[in-house]
């Protein structure tokens, strides 16, 4: 399967498919296109099948598309594999949702 970035409303993306090494790089080539710049901005993650490592890899490069332009993102309704694959890399500093808080 494919992925793919989704608008749900003003401020708020959606990523939907899955997010592995064979499907995230035109996904984070579009980072740039895809995510508006405002202030609170919101990625969901409901629609996430399956991910591998690769998925970290692309939630980095928002974070840091949203710092570079000095706003914030939260990531919400993360799968549970994508959390263990946090865990397991020790990113929980770094990529958190609001559950994680």
């Amino acid at each position: 399967m494919t992925a793919k970035w989704v608008a749900i409303r003003e401020g708020e993306v959606g990523l939907v498919g899955d997010l592995t090494f064979e499907t995230i790089q035109p996904l984070c080539k579009a980072i740039g296109t895809e995510l508006p710049l405002l202030h609170n901005n919101v990625v969901c993650l409901s629609k996430v099948q399956r991910c591998d490592s690769a998925s970290l890899i692309l939630l980095l490069m928002v974070i840091e598309h949203f710092q570079d332009s000095q706003f914030s993102v939260s990531f919400i309704d993360m799968p549970s594999a994508m959390r263990t694959l946090i865990n397991l890399y020790s990113l929980q500093s770094i990529i958190t949702s609001p559950h994680d808080v």
